[in-house]
């Protein structure tokens, strides 16, 4: 039986006046992936942070299983180009490196060979690969990607996807991924949650696009609007 790690029950967020999330149910089981997409300024940050508890809701209730332990990957992180240092050392920043296998970190993030390679100086799709890896330190229940293929290609999703997979198979992680990707979704993600303020709709991947509220949401016109991204498993196309 999975245990559930998370559950939001009616959760609303103000910021002034503003109304930035309203009645979110949202229940996340271990080993468990779940897609939020929506249109930016929509409240995707914002619900990523009352999850990790930087952030409290105005109204409603979240529970966390006693003892849950979450990494996020932010969507971007600033780093001063003046300052020299390799990706190792970036790593190391993290006081919890010591308690966890760096080789499992290395292995998900498919790192290895970028060790020694300064942080201004790696692509865009090998500094989210060090983001990814640094977020899986300490040894997490529970992943949040706060837009992990924001700036990459067709072919740097899919490798980014990839990786998601690997690290749910292999290490049995739950992944909550943000995105205002609405045509490139992870086939293998549990469920989609469309937000915007408030939960428009949610379902499977492949069964979302044809949901009107969807449709509605984001002012498409019923076409094929989700893309599942699918990846070879046993030498079979798995979606």
């Amino acid at each position: 039986m999975k245990d559930l790690l998370i559950k939001c029950n009616k959760v609303s967020y103000k910021k002034k006046h503003a109304v930035i999330l309203k009645d979110i149910d949202l229940n996340l089981y271990s080993g468990d992936i779940i897609t939020v997409i929506g249109p930016n300024g929509g409240g995707k940050t914002s619900l990523a942070k009352i999850i990790l508890g930087i952030k409290k809701p105005t109204s409603g209730k979240i529970e966390r299983k006693k003892g849950l332990v979450i990494g996020y990957m932010p969507q971007k992180i600033n780093l001063n180009p003046m300052v020299p240092i390799d990706v190792r050392e970036f790593l190391l920043l993290n006081k919890v490196t010591a308690d966890y296998n760096l080789d499992k970190i290395m292995f998900a993030g498919d790192i290895k060979h970028i060790l020694d390679t300064q942080i201004t100086d790696l692509s865009g799709g090998e500094l989210q690969r060090v983001l990814f890896s640094r977020a899986l330190m300490g040894d997490p229940d529970l992943l949040i990607l706060d837009e992990p293929i924001q700036g990459l290609d067709v072919s740097g999703q899919k490798e980014f996807y990839a990786m998601i997979d690997r690290v749910r198979s292999e290490l049995k992680k739950s992944i909550i991924m943000i995105s205002h990707d609405l045509y490139t979704v992870m086939s293998s993600s549990d469920s989609v949650m469309c937000l915007n303020q408030t939960v428009h709709c949610s379902g499977k991947p492949h069964s979302i696009k044809s949901e009107k509220s969807y449709q509605d949401l984001f002012k498409l016109d019923g076409a094929e609007v989700i893309s599942t991204y699918a990846h070879k498993h046993k030498g079979k196309d798995a979606r």
